[in-house]
């Protein structure tokens, strides 16, 4: 617990990320991170603690730590602590392995809070940080409570909008738009999705046409979960009494989100490397050649606490140093998706704590509303 009276609200740094949030704003104090609460979100946050959804999904690695601090802000009623995450990457900076990860920890998440009555509201990409190779949901007011007879998803849109599409784009090869997808402040609207997974239907005029008749599909796989006010405000009179009638019925259909089969599809799906002109240049480094044994060296002697790489390939060297006395934290950036790939696919097996990126130093990504690669 914090000396409160060593807490002086002027020495905070607000989350650039954090702009509009009805569950408190992220701020930054001393190198921790905190979220004020203001009071007509400090129930809901207080039941999201009380009802043990939180503590299940920190104890499986799936979330940071939280807790709610004795710090008091002006405006907030309840200041809560989580845990920090020393390296922070967007999902523009992610591998193919990474999004597939992050996707498949977001449902894992949502299939546990679901048995304890609550669901993820708002599941995007942004609100997954990597710790080392692992993904973890860091949004705490994105668990919403059910709503009761509620058989579907309310962020099932949202996920397949953020995570699928960007997948099934890349799975074939196409990894530059799917990280300029993931970029984008905007959801993957379907009608684009379709034009580029599937031309004919573009060049025949209809992938507006399916991406309408998706839009009208997920809104139905969410039915069951309806505000009878919002189905009467976007409905007409008719139209909302029959489906207010459907909401009734425990026959309705299409509205389970079955988890766990998601979560095995989307790890089932292998993607197609291409060809790079890098892509074997480590593959056969079982051993250290004199040249990357004599950086080992220096590096030893220099005695670093963290590393980071610059072009470090699939990451061998980044591995071996991380393996040095006194080196907490490494991390392996590389301009070739492909290789920090095959990075990241080794980090999940042998390197836990081993941070991977995709970053161009010289031309790097960035979006206006993040802390630019350099930071």
């Amino acid at each position: 617990m914090y000396d409160v009276g060593d807490f002086d609200p002027r020495d905070v740094t607000y989350s650039p990320l954090s702009l509009v949030e009805q569950n408190g704003r992220v701020f930054f104090w001393r190198g921790r991170v905190l979220r004020a609460v203001p009071a007509a979100a400090a129930e809901l946050m207080q039941a999201r603690f009380a009802s043990g959804v939180v503590e299940k999904c920190v104890s499986r690695g799936l979330m940071p730590g939280a807790r709610i601090t004795g710090l008091r802000l002006p405006g907030a009623a309840l200041v809560v602590e989580h845990e920090r995450i020393p390296v922070v990457t967007y999902p523009y900076e992610w591998s193919y392995g990474m999004l597939q990860a992050a996707a498949a920890a977001v449902l894992e998440i949502n299939e546990i809070v679901n048995a304890a009555g609550w669901e993820l509201a708002d599941c995007h990409p942004f609100n997954v940080l990597f710790d080392g190779a692992r993904p973890k949901f860091v949004d705490l007011g994105s668990l919403m409570p059910r709503r009761p007879g509620d058989r579907g998803w309310i962020a099932i849109e949202e996920f397949v909008r953020s995570y699928d599409y960007a997948l099934r784009l890349w799975q074939p090869g196409a990894g530059f738009l799917a990280r300029r997808m993931l970029a984008a402040a905007d959801l993957v609207p379907h009608a684009d999705f379709f034009a580029c997974r599937h031309p004919w239907l573009a060049r025949f005029g209809a992938a507006d046409f399916a991406g309408r008749a998706r839009k009208i599909w997920y809104l139905w796989r969410r039915l069951s979960g309806a505000r009878p006010e919002d189905i009467r405000f976007r409905l007409s009179p008719r139209r909302a009494a029959l489906a207010l009638w459907l909401q009734r019925q425990p026959w309705l259909p299409l509205q389970t989100v079955p988890g766990a089969a998601w979560r095995r599809r989307v790890l089932a799906r292998q993607r197609r490397r291409p060809k790079t002109m890098w892509g074997g240049y480590q593959d056969t480094f079982a051993q250290p050649t004199p040249r990357f044994q004599r950086i080992l060296d220096l590096v030893r002697d220099l005695q670093p606490v963290t590393v980071l790489e610059l072009a470090g390939n699939q990451g061998w060297l980044s591995a071996r140093l991380g393996e040095l006395p006194g080196v907490q934290r490494v991390t392996c950036t590389d301009a070739e998706e492909t290789a920090v790939d095959v990075a990241f696919a080794f980090a999940q097996q042998r390197a836990p704590g081993l941070n991977t990126a995709v970053l161009d130093f010289i031309f790097p990504m960035a979006n206006s509303g993040g802390t630019g690669p350099v930071e």
